[in-house]
C-alpha cells in the first residue's frame, strides 16, 4: 500500500530548514505492527521514530522505510515543493513479502491471513493522521 501527497512552502529560502513528517497511528492500527513474528502483520511507512525529518535540498532524508521517497523542487526564492511517497510494507508474519508469494507453510499463513483480517477489523475509520511542520533554521546568537 503506497500513499503520497506534495507539500508546497512559501517563504523566504533564508528561513527553511526542512520538514518535519509525523505519522500518528490509531492505537488498534499500530497494533497490526505487533510484537511477535506471528502477529507483525505490516511494517510502517518510517523506522524506529515515527518521524521522518528531511532537509531543504532532500538529500538528507532520515527514517524513511520500505522504499519510500521525498523529492524537493524549489520553484522560485520563496516557493519549495517537497513530494512525499510512503509505503506500507508486509510483515514478519509473511516473511516480509506478499503473502502470495510467501514460503511460509501454506495453513501458518492461512492462520495469520485470517488473524490479521480479524484484527484489521478492530481499526478505526482514521487508521492513521499525518502532520507537516516546515523547519526554520535555527536563529543565530
Amino acid at each position: 500500500l503506497e500513499f503520497g501527497f506534495t507539500v508546497t512552502v512559501t517563504g523566504s529560502e533564508s528561513v527553511l530548514n526542512g520538514l518535519s513528517i509525523k505519522f500518528t497511528p490509531a492505537p488498534n492500527f499500530a497494533a497490526l505492527v505487533g510484537n511477535e513474528v506471528a502477529n507483525k502483520y505490516i511494517t510502517m511507512p518510517y523506522s524506529g521514530s515515527n518521524t521522518v525529518t528531511v532537509s531543504k535540498d532532500a538529500k538528507t532524508v532520515t527514517a524513511l522505510a520500505n522504499g519510500g521517497s521525498i523529492s524537493y523542487n524549489r520553484t522560485s526564492d520563496t516557493v519549495h515543493t517537497y513530494t512525499c511517497n510512503f509505503k506500507f510494507g508486509w510483515g514478519d508474519a509473511f516473511g516480509g513479502v506478499n503473502p502470495g508469494i510467501s514460503t511460509i507453510q501454506k495453513s501458518t499463513l492461512i492462520e495469520r491471513l485470517n488473524n490479521f483480517k480479524d484484527a484489521f477489523k478492530n481499526v478505526e475509520s482514521t487508521c492513521m493522521t499525518v502532520t507537516v511542520t516546515p523547519v526554520a533554521v535555527p536563529a543565530s546568537n
